[in-house]
């Protein structure tokens, strides 16, 4: 994880997390540099991921730029990007982290 990042709590994650109408989250994957795979996750998938994850946090320019910024770390070199809520996370940046 970057130290200049934000950290999120599974919690934080949660609520900034942009839900489809059928309750999955979308999620992007980067298995062979430079290719972008997407997918979407089941709720419980994704709320499994953030508890056994490596952590969480927010994730830089690019990854806003494509309403990605959720990153989780699956281990120190894997990680996923899940679909976020731009207000919910501009709000979120005006708290204390």
């Amino acid at each position: 994880m970057s130290a200049d990042r934000r950290t999120l709590t599974v919690d934080e994650a949660i609520a900034l997390a942009h839900w489809n109408e059928d309750s999955s989250i979308h999620c992007f994957a980067n298995p062979a540099g430079g290719m972008l795979v997407g997918a979407d996750w089941e709720r419980g998938d994704f709320v499994d991921a953030l508890l056994t994850s490596r952590g969480i946090e927010v994730g830089g320019d690019q990854c806003r730029a494509l309403k990605h910024a959720i990153v989780v770390w699956i281990s120190p070199t894997e990680y996923r990007f899940f679909a976020h809520d731009e207000a919910r996370l501009v709000a979120l940046e005006g708290q204390p982290s």
